[in-house]
């Protein structure tokens, strides 16, 4: 579970680790969708040379699918 600001504040002076405990949970969700739009970014890659017609279309599809889903979660995020 999740400490807030206030109990990590409350439990540890102020320190490197507590600061940047409480940066990962305030934004966690903007880091998971930046690590999947790496990866939809790659899949895009890949379908684009990959030698297959069908299957530069299907990882190409995939892709692009990743990446609106990233879109998606960004925006639910910010409200």
């Amino acid at each position: 579970m999740a400490m807030t600001n206030s109990q990590i504040t409350a439990s540890d002076p102020p320190g490197r680790l507590a600061v940047l405990r409480g940066a990962i949970s305030r934004h966690w969700n903007v880091i998971r969708a930046l690590g999947i739009g790496v990866a939809g970014a790659v899949l895009i890659v890949l379908g684009g040379v990959a030698g297959s017609p069908l299957l530069t279309g299907l990882v190409f599809a995939a892709g692009v699918g990743v990446l609106l889903a990233i879109e998606r979660a960004v925006r639910r995020h910010r409200g």
